[in-house]
């Protein structure tokens, strides 16, 4: 998938999602602002939590809407265990649940630059910077390993800069 992470409040520019469709313009607590990027198995909505007044981000699982009840289960539990992930170089994860039978996620809303996109503008790093970065990963994919959690998808579209907190990998391939 591909993101416009670098999108701030100001010119943020969503597309009309399939929740729209179905004339869903909440999860709870979530409003929804605009679709902001889509891939083979899901869509992703910037939302705002108006329980604490912030942006997040909604993953929501087109695939899950033709999943078995065993699948949707798995991918519930897979939920539960990635939000028990805390770590500066991991996306946080605030909740889950199930709408018109697909389930999502919600996560914090990251402001940043997908390290590809930096890579494609750029033509390449300084290698200090390339180690920091790969460091970086490491250590936030450590931190998902020690847990028993396997990322699966770790490339540059994956990798965020997100200013001074650092790279944070995201998209779990859930």
């Amino acid at each position: 998938m591909s993101f416009d992470w670098s999108a701030s409040d100001s010119v943020f520019q969503p597309t009309q999602g399939p929740l729209e469709k179905l004339g869903v313009e909440r999860l709870g607590p979530y409003v929804l602002e605009g679709q902001v990027g889509a891939g083979g198995m899901g869509v992703v909505y910037r939302a705002r939590d108006t329980n604490l007044d912030r942006p997040v981000a909604i993953k929501l699982l087109i695939a899950g809407r033709s999943a078995g009840l065993a699948q949707r289960k798995r991918m519930q539990r897979e939920a539960q265990t990635l939000a028990r992930l805390r770590h500066p170089g991991l996306l946080g994860v605030h909740a889950s649940g199930e709408v018109e039978g697909c389930p999502y996620l919600v996560t914090e809303w990251l402001e940043g630059e997908p390290l590809d996109e930096r890579l494609k503008r750029e033509g390449g790093l300084p290698i200090d910077e390339a180690i920091e970065i790969t460091l970086a990963v490491g250590r936030a994919v450590a931190h998902a390993h020690e847990r028993g959690i396997l990322h699966r998808d770790i490339k540059p579209s994956n990798v965020v800069q997100a200013g001074g907190r650092g790279p944070v990998l995201i998209d779990f391939g859930l």
